[in-house]
């Protein structure tokens, strides 16, 4: 994220700081459309204010005057922090105009835009942007932390309150879910989105959307249509239609991405009676579910009323499983505070633990963790420590710490 703040302020909150720039730029821009261009003028980037010196300046857009040119970099920047104010959640994503037109003139740019992909191997690298799935961690570094606490005091306390930079300063998330955005479904499409449709696609029945292209699939109201066929009886279907298109080459660029935080908890629900209606839908299954512990956090910052997930501690695998609804996830913590082997001692999976009287492993006394499971086959606890090891512990060297009727963790936004 380094490249990403480096950007003035108001490249990172367009939609708030921005606005009042704005308004003389766009009296500049009128100005500048009356009188024309001014030859003997300076050419200045109107990002950073360098001239050519710095990098090849461009006009975009149809901007003129003091604020038709730009350097590529300064351009790719901006789009960059639009790229990072968008909510990453499925139900929040969506374009943002911003990235292919100018918010001055409102002319298209005239360079072709970077996808989502592109902007993302910009300030994460390639590799990352094809690694991201559901269980990966997204930590903020120290410096990045730094960078956004030393501009966020710099703001006025009125867009500071509405900033998301806290959500980010010192943010720790796990990814929950990971869609595929490989296909676009149009329902209910009215005559005059279909004759936009047929303008906008080709003879082979393809379209461009946001700098992909899609393939109008055989499907829905065009189930049977040959590929050659589609363009000609896109304009004769019979209305509502339900259109749908299949990106033509995978970019998990596009893909939509759920993450909460693990590092923002409060002191107890957001909204209580939205937990003891899942806490009362639990109990009819399984009495026990009131035996467990919540934990709340501020899990982001889409939708701050509402639980978006909850995440129960313990099991094979990664150590934690991640559920949607909340009674749930209490059916499953009940499931796993139940002892299912006379050996493995007061500790229930996913309760957190202090590991004592080691001799072995004696710098190891102490230190907490999470119980995930026991091992019948060694008689022996395995636990993930504060550092991500995992070890294998007798019970006799395991101290429960709290938690012993179930533990499940609640992320509202």
């Amino acid at each position: 994220f380094s490249q990403c703040v480096s950007a003035p302020l108001s490249a990172h909150l367009p939609s708030l700081v921005v606005q009042a720039p704005l308004v003389v730029a766009r009296e500049g821009f009128r100005a500048q459309m009356a009188s024309g261009d001014d030859p003997e003028a300076e050419k200045l980037c109107r990002f950073c204010y360098e001239g050519p010196e710095v990098g090849e300046l461009l006009a975009p857009c149809n901007c003129r005057g003091f604020i038709k040119w730009v350097h590529v970099a300064c351009l790719r920047r901006w789009q960059r922090s639009v790229l990072v104010t968008q909510p990453t959640h499925p139900a929040f994503y969506e374009d943002d105009r911003r990235h292919h037109t100018c918010n001055v003139c409102n002319a298209p740019f005239t360079n072709k835009p970077p996808t989502r992909h592109e902007l993302m191997e910009s300030f994460t690298g390639p590799e990352l942007a094809a690694l991201i799935e559901e269980g990966c961690i997204i930590a903020a570094h120290s410096a990045f932390s730094a960078m956004l606490q030393q501009q966020q005091e710099q703001m006025p306390a009125f867009f500071r309150t509405l900033s998301n930079y806290r959500h980010w300063i010192g943010g720790v998330y796990v990814i929950t879910e990971v869609q595929e955005n490989e296909v676009v479904e149009l329902g209910d499409c009215d005559a005059t989105t279909l004759q936009g449709l047929q303008a906008r696609c080709d003879e082979r029945g393809r379209i461009t959307l946001r700098a992909r292209q899609f393939q109008l699939a055989s499907e829905g109201a065009l189930e049977g249509v040959a590929a050659a066929d589609i363009r000609g009886r896109l304009g004769r279907l019979r209305t509502p239609a339900r259109i749908v298109l299949r990106a033509c080459e995978a970019d998990c660029g596009e893909d939509h991405v759920a993450a909460v935080n693990l590092t923002r908890p409060v002191a107890g629900p957001v909204d209580e009676d939205a937990v003891a209606a899942e806490r009362t839908r639990a109990r009819r299954q399984d009495a026990r579910c009131d035996d467990i512990a919540l934990e709340h956090y501020v899990g982001g910052p889409c939708d701050p009323d509402r639980i978006v997930c909850c995440i129960v501690l313990g099991g094979r695998g990664q150590g934690w499983t991640v559920h949607k609804e909340l009674h749930a996830a209490l059916a499953v913590a009940s499931s796993r505070a139940q002892r299912a082997d006379e050996r493995q001692g007061d500790v229930k999976e996913g309760q957190a633990v202090r590991l004592e009287r080691l001799v072995a492993r004696a710098d190891l006394n102490g230190q907490t963790g999470v119980a995930l499971h026991f091992r019948a086959t060694s008689g022996r606890w395995m636990v993930r420590l504060g550092d991500g090891a995992a070890v294998a512990v007798k019970p006799k060297n395991l101290v429960g710490i709290g938690g012993t009727g179930g533990r499940g963790l609640c992320f509202w936004g």
